[in-house]
């Protein structure tokens, strides 16, 4: 008497004789064809006999086994039996038609991508069967598993191609919002479109490479795996491009930046234009020291209207700061920037417009400030936004702190 019927197609007979040998090493007794079925002998009432003296049916299934006439008989005859079944498959199949009504309600165990891992597993599954015990926590291989594994292998596809899309807008494009990565797109597909179809393609290249089959690649379902050192493997490469993509979109270099340099206003030659000077005599001025303000366009700016506001609050009060010496990058259109600026001395606030000339490139925009010598400024904040067409600002605000000039 078997433990076990070993229900097969002919063309999986190797990997058939594999989990036979395997399983009887286990200690448990499979019966198997044809090395079962006497020679010269009647083959179906051989198969009869196999079936009415063994304890369960291990379904191997793959294509060949769902096209097979002889399986389907067998599995029949185990079903009118009253014969436990346990399908295992050998590729990343769902049973045809035929056997469906048969295996919906059993459990799964898979066999692939790597046999040989999971065949002491199938070996546990097999022996707490026998002994009659729950084997649900011990295959994960059934069939809604097959779902997952193609929900979380696209998952970790599209997060990748999302990351790489977020990471060149923020080195591009970084006054866009994703959600208008189109014009990212529009702009350079090659940057764009290119790598996103190679990190698709070779997530199907990979789960190609796995398989070894064309059927059913889509699915993904052997791309991340732990049962064999190659699953792990591209697992753990996933998970380290992942976090290496996460990294770099999260140090990108900052739009805007402003900061106090413990140094005096460089001369303007060739690189600033002097746009403002308070000529205020009582004031004390920031003499040693000077603020400065960086613009980071990105290395893509896009055709279209930019505007820089630069505005310092509060103004105009009794203890309050002003715009000293403003120095702006020459390259900074001055007729762009003189046609809808308002005076500093009479708003506390510059508004620039430009095209894509003027703001290609980093630009930068130094100034000092001044305030009553009997006064002490506090509160005091310089607000940086930088926008391109109607898109939303980028914002940043600098506290300026008067303790912390060198000539106070």
């Amino acid at each position: 008497m078997a433990d076990v019927f070993i229900s097969h197609s002919s063309q999986d007979a190797t990997a058939a004789a594999l989990v036979c040998r395997r399983l009887e090493a286990a200690g448990i007794r499979c019966w198997i064809a044809p090395r079962d079925v006497p020679s010269a002998g009647d083959y179906a009432k051989a198969i009869m006999e196999g079936l009415s003296g063994t304890r369960l049916l291990l379904l191997l299934l793959s294509e060949g086994s769902n096209k097979s006439a002889q399986v389907r008989r067998e599995v029949e005859q185990a079903s009118g039996l009253g014969i436990p079944l346990l399908p295992a498959r050998l590729d990343p199949v769902d049973a045809s038609p035929a056997l469906r009504f048969f295996v919906a309600a059993a459990q799964w165990i898979d066999l692939f991508p790597d046999l040989n891992g999971r065949i002491p597993v199938l070996a546990d599954v097999i022996t707490r069967l026998l002994a009659g015990k729950n084997t649900r926590p011990d295959t994960p291989g059934v069939p809604w598993h097959g779902t997952i594994r193609t929900f979380v292998s696209w998952a970790v596809v599209a997060a990748v191609a999302i990351l790489w899309l977020v990471l060149l807008q923020q080195r591009l494009t970084p006054l866009l919002p994703l959600r208008a990565v189109h014009l990212l797109i529009a702009a350079s597909p090659a940057l764009t479109l290119l790598p996103v179809a190679a990190i698709v393609l070779g997530a199907i290249a990979l789960n190609y490479q796995a398989e070894r089959r064309r059927r059913g690649l889509w699915r993904l379902r052997a791309l991340f795996t732990t049962s064999s050192n190659a699953g792990r493997s591209r697992t753990a490469a996933a998970g380290v491009l992942l976090i290496g993509l996460a990294i770099a979109t999260s140090a990108a270099p900052p739009v805007v930046s402003i900061g106090l340099e413990q140094s005096r206003l460089p001369p303007p030659g060739t690189d600033y234009d002097v746009v403002y000077a308070n000529g205020g005599q009582i004031l004390k001025r920031q003499e040693a020291s000077h603020y400065e303000v960086s613009l980071n366009p990105g290395l893509l700016p896009l055709e279209g209207r930019y505007t820089l506001t630069i505005q310092l609050r509060e103004y105009e009060t009794d203890d309050g700061l002003e715009f000293g010496t403003v120095y702006f990058d020459r390259r900074l259109n001055r007729p762009a920037l003189l046609g809808e600026a308002e005076r500093a001395d009479a708003s506390g606030s510059y508004a620039i417009t430009g095209n894509r000339a003027e703001f290609a490139g980093k630009r930068r925009i130094l100034s000092t400030f001044a305030y009553y010598p009997r006064r002490t400024p506090h509160g005091n904040v310089i607000s940086v936004s930088f926008t391109y067409e109607g898109y939303p600002a980028v914002v940043r605000t600098h506290d300026i702190d008067v303790q912390r000039w060198p000539d106070r």
